[in-house]
């Protein structure tokens, strides 16, 4: 999977992916949060060392979050609107799987996260389970 390590950043601010406006309501972010995140580029740096990967993720002048887990493992973390949630990464052949389920809200959505990479690009496709709302863009490698 060391096709996945580096830094990489979204192509597109995360409003101007289609679909944006229509997936952030049914992902249960507040509204306050959305128009924080309005306009704002995705960063994510993955790197491994042994068998544990650390996730380094952002958006452009805003604090990130930085995970440590191995694959397979459930590790809880917390959303920028202070959800606890547990997620998940796993591979299936050249597809990285980030599930992501609610801890601090149990009727909250679940969400999986699919990633592959083709060169410099990495295609990450977003969708929220049982809500047919998904969004895809492309991250670039920095």
């Amino acid at each position: 999977m060391s096709q996945f390590v580096g830094r990489w950043r979204a192509e597109t601010t995360s409003d101007e992916v289609p679909g944006y406006t229509e997936f952030m309501p049914v992902l249960d972010v507040p509204e306050h949060v959305q128009e924080m995140i309005k306009g704002r580029i995705v960063t994510l740096e993955l790197a491994l060392e042994g068998d544990t990967w650390t996730s380094k993720s952002s958006l452009e002048g805003m604090p990130g979050r930085i995970n440590k887990f191995k694959l397979g493992q459930d590790v809880e973390s917390e959303r920028m609107d202070g959800t606890i949630q547990n997620f998940r990464n796993i591979t299936d052949g050249d597809t990285w799987i980030e599930e992501i389920t609610p801890v601090s809200n149990p009727n909250g959505n679940s969400i999986v996260t699919k990633r592959t990479v083709n060169g410099d690009v990495m295609d990450v496709n977003v969708t929220i389970v049982g809500q047919g709302a998904s969004i895809s863009f492309k991250m670039l490698r920095q």
